[in-house]
């Protein structure tokens, strides 16, 4: 085979390799689907400091359950835009959190009895 055939035939298995490889990048790349995570798993940080019920735990740290989820909502969402409500930690904690989560835990613990 000639020289400039095989050389012909080398870049030609490079851009085809470089396409799989390029190809394979940006499939490992994209996001995969999340999976929904249970609402009662998500609660569980909430409820390490808030506790379960509606009894007060005492200090600065109120109860959730049976508040207004809109209320709640407002107040977890407000936490999230960059600390806008006062909090040590919950504006780190919340920006953990989608929009659709911190709706379905507003949700959750408004339906806990008081």
């Amino acid at each position: 085979m000639p020289t400039r055939r095989k050389n012909q035939v080398a870049a030609a298995n490079i851009v085809r390799s470089a396409g799989w490889l390029f190809g394979a990048l940006i499939f490992a790349c994209s996001p995969l689907p999340a999976e929904e995570v249970p609402v009662t798993t998500l609660a569980h940080g909430c409820i390490a400091c808030h506790g379960a019920d509606a009894t007060p735990r005492g200090g600065e740290i109120p109860p959730l359950a049976g508040r207004d989820a809109e209320v709640l909502l407002d107040l977890l969402q407000a936490y999230r835009s960059d600390g806008a409500a006062e909090s040590t930690s919950m504006h780190r904690l919340t920006g953990g959190y989608s929009d659709d989560e911190l709706a379905a835990l507003a949700q959750y613990f408004s339906e806990q009895a008081q």
